[in-house]
């Protein structure tokens, strides 16, 4: 199992109430997480639409987590 800090934004913070959280797991990568975290809080976005960053820098879908990351959720943002 991995311990892993999970920062949600915007949609995401809204639909699961929380800013951040720790989850034990034992996915492998940050889609996997996703998808473990979507049907918990049953949010709306597919994993496909979700961008994933590890200490600042955006990480691929499939990369591998380890234990003591922190992993922000970023949906796509709208602007005006």
């Amino acid at each position: 199992m991995k311990n892993i800090q999970v920062l949600y934004f915007a949609s995401l913070r809204e639909q699961c109430g929380k800013e951040s959280e720790n989850i034990q797991t034992s996915c492998e990568t940050p889609l996997a997480l996703y998808e473990e975290l979507r049907s918990r809080y049953d949010f709306s976005l597919p994993g496909g639409q979700v961008k994933f960053a590890v200490d600042n820098a955006y990480v691929d879908a499939d990369s591998f987590l380890m234990d003591g990351m922190e992993l922000l959720l970023l949906p796509p943002v709208a602007g005006g």
